[in-house]
């Protein structure tokens, strides 16, 4: 009997001994685990930190950028607005056009330097004599008696100011064509001598029965605070009275 005892012990002691190194077996492996899984872990880390750095460097850079952008902006408008065209040469032919019905003589020093027979006439002129013209005529080239074709030449003759005020003889001739919020802000703008010039070439427009559109010259004259048609009428009662 004790040795039947002595053995069931021994059996039992060695089981316990095989689940004690079972479980020390099932720890070992499951900190292995937890030792790969927490490297895992820390690479996930890093890629995600290192991510983020570049996101975070990228962001950087493109503030930097749109500063610079708006920095160089405003000196490239500056710049543009700040350049002056290249003055004609004194040699150089600039061509002029008459915008007043009727001859227009242009002196300088008491000696006729230009005229002009009708209005839009277009005539070259040496640009040191435009200069001298433009002296001693100032007061015709600021009301638009006549115009000059050439943007470089208006600059440098100091009359960009008042071609804000003026407008061009192929506007003039063809202002009926334009929009209705178009010619009122042409008229609202362009001095009164030229105006008057608009009012007048339509008005023989009309007594010459050539096609217009009645609306518009109505409506031109409505802004203007013109009846161009009595004034037309005018024009054919005149006429009638010379020819009885």
């Amino acid at each position: 009997m004790a040795t039947t005892r002595t053995s069931t012990t021994s059996k039992k002691t060695e089981a316990k001994s095989n689940e004690v190194e079972a479980l020390k077996i099932q720890i070992a492996q499951m900190e292995k685990k937890n030792t790969e899984t927490s490297k895992k872990l820390d690479d996930t880390i890093l890629m995600l930190q290192s991510l983020i750095g570049a996101m975070q460097n990228n962001k950087v850079v493109s503030e930097q950028n749109t500063e610079i952008a708006e920095t160089t902006e405003p000196v490239r408008e500056q710049s543009a607005l700040s350049s002056v065209p290249e003055q004609p040469r004194s040699d150089e032919l600039i061509k002029v056009m008459s915008l007043r019905y009727g001859v227009l003589n242009l002196n300088v020093n008491d000696h006729l330097a230009l005229r002009l027979d009708k209005y839009c006439e277009i005539k070259p002129v040496l640009y040191s004599n435009l200069i001298d013209i433009v002296n001693q005529n100032r007061s015709f080239a600021e009301y638009g008696y006549f115009y000059i074709l050439d943007d470089r030449a208006v600059y440098h003759l100091g009359l960009s100011d008042c071609y804000k005020k003026l407008v061009s003889g192929d506007v003039m001739n063809h202002i009926d064509t334009y929009s209705d919020s178009q010619i009122k802000q042409i008229l609202d703008n362009v001095r009164n001598e030229q105006k008057d010039t608009i009012i007048y070439n339509l008005c023989l427009r009309l007594y010459k029965d050539e096609p217009v559109d009645a609306n518009k010259i109505r409506f031109i004259g409505d802004v203007c605070g013109v009846d161009i048609f009595a004034k037309v009428r005018e024009m054919h009662e005149l006429d009638k009275n010379i020819t009885e």
